[in-house]
């Protein structure tokens, strides 16, 4: 991590001294913004300074946080770079609250060499092409840093077609890693670019990125569809009548198989009318798909690894909570299952998702219940008191469970559903012990004030008893049945 940090202020260090004494010219290439909502503000100073054409650009991204995000609201975007005519250098970097990422760019001829590098939080919050996309509905996301690093190659075919592929791998502390592998065209009218994202050895889902400028209107299509049946799918229509009237139209559709509450269509329609200042302006001014210099697209080129890891980011889970290494997930019901952190170690780490000598269950649900149960259930009957909490599923369809709270010999009280999972998940069930064995006591089965907390949350419920018995109470049927044993 310290040599992404190391790259990226080396970088940032560079355009500062290049942006020294510059003098204002016309941009050098324009910073893909198309998806950056109309009420953002860019501000752009472009600027020369001996041999290096630069370009600085304030975004105000508020318009595009979920508000979980909102307080990461600023970038700052630069970009230099030197031509002979038959080779170009070129440096880009970014920066907002907590991230930063850095790119290098070299073209010798018909070919161009790139590699990029970045950290963050969760989400790729400084790159622009996955604006206006919440990754809490892909997977209910808690932050958590990662870094990235990537390579491509390029080659230029005539004055603008330009071809390019590479690979782009985030790292995060205790998750898979995610590998990003896209092939990307573009010439002076259009663009296309198809990103494959792995996440370990599995295949996690795809991006798919195209526009097209036919005369004043831009045109573009972006997917984001992964393996748990999430997927996002939206078209703008960006028309500039002229320098002031600025018109939108979008149109999106969000689909969640795990999660209704994030399936949803929208149609918006937006005008901007600039006033004044040439150094505030929308983004719109910039968003059209320019003609691009002889010699390929090194300013754009330079800039695709940073949007190939932020769809992998997005399509995968970001979350250590949410992550198929540490989740029961659908496809994966017979790995290993580890859980949230509690105070308690013993307690927060299942050391197995099943008792040793037992078959897996076979469901995802009733296998992340039985990991919390295994791990909690010996203390609760050693200790005499009761412990419970909540089986959750997130947006990609992968199970795992709260903390557990502890109560007392009889009784455990826990908290409303709705609020005691992580944001974006559903809770599913709620999981208790009964202590140890009391004659006084119906220990071995739920009791009436069990089965109707589930009823009146409407949640299904798990239970572990002192003789190590797992029961389920499905309440859709009202069934209670025996799925086996865990620790006791």
């Amino acid at each position: 991590m310290n040599s992404v940090h190391g790259a990226c202020k080396a970088a940032s260090a560079l355009t500062i001294i290049l942006l020294v004494g510059s003098q204002p010219i016309k941009a050098v290439e324009s910073f893909d913004n198309f998806w950056v909502a109309p009420a953002t503000i860019k501000a752009n100073n472009s600027g020369e300074s001996g041999p290096f054409d630069v370009e600085i650009s304030w975004v105000n991204k508020l318009a595009d946080r979920p508000s979980q995000l909102r307080y990461r609201d600023s970038l700052i975007s630069t970009f230099a770079s030197t031509s002979n005519g038959y080779s170009t250098l070129a440096f880009a970097s970014s920066y907002s609250d907590e991230e930063n990422s850095a790119a290098i760019g070299l073209r010798i001829g018909s070919l161009s060499f790139y590699a990029n590098a970045g950290s963050g939080e969760s989400y790729s919050h400084n790159n622009t092409n996955y604006s206006g996309i919440d990754p809490y509905a892909y997977h209910g996301g808690n932050l958590v840093a990662y870094r990235y690093i990537g390579a491509s190659v390029g080659y230029t075919v005539g004055k603008y077609l330009q071809l390019q592929a590479g690979q782009t791998t985030v790292t995060a502390d205790r998750l898979e890693d995610r590998r990003s592998s896209f092939i990307d065209f573009s010439n002076n009218r259009m663009f296309a670019r198809y990103t494959y994202v792995e996440r370990g050895n599995d295949y996690v889902g795809y991006g798919l990125d195209a526009g097209i400028k036919l005369g004043r209107i831009n045109l573009a299509y972006q997917e984001l569809t992964n393996r748990y049946d999430v997927s996002t799918r939206r078209i703008r229509f960006n028309w500039k009548q002229n320098q002031q009237n600025l018109f939108w139209l979008d149109l999106a559709v969000h689909r969640n198989g795990a999660l209704e509450a994030y399936s949803d269509s929208s149609v918006m329609v937006s005008w901007q009318r600039l006033l004044g200042s040439d150094n505030l302006v929308s983004y719109a001014t910039d968003a059209e798909l320019d003609e691009t210099p002889q010699g390929g697209g090194i300013g754009r080129g330079i800039l695709i690894g940073g949007a190939v890891a932020a769809g992998a980011i997005v399509l995968s889970s970001g979350s250590g909570e949410q992550d198929s290494a540490e989740r029961v997930a659908p496809s994966q019901s017979n790995s290993q299952s580890a859980t949230e952190s509690s105070p308690s170690p013993d307690i927060s780490q299942s050391t197995d998702a099943n008792p040793p000598g037992t078959a897996t269950i076979g469901n995802p649900q009733h296998d992340s219940a039985r990991a919390r149960l295994n791990s909690v259930n010996p203390i609760s009957v050693r200790e005499n008191r009761e412990y419970g909490g909540y089986v959750y599923q997130a947006a990609d369809s992968s199970f795992a469970t709260t903390a557990p709270i502890v109560g007392d010999a009889s009784s455990v009280d826990l908290p409303d559903p709705n609020f005691a999972v992580p944001n974006g998940t559903t809770a599913r069930a709620s999981y208790h012990t009964h202590a140890a064995f009391d004659p006084e006591f119906e220990s071995e089965v739920f009791s009436d004030t069990d089965l109707e907390g589930d009823q009146l949350d409407n949640i299904d419920g798990y239970l572990a008893t002192p003789t190590g018995a797992f029961l389920y109470h499905e309440v859709g049927t009202g069934q209670v049945n025996r799925l086996g044993t865990v620790n006791n």
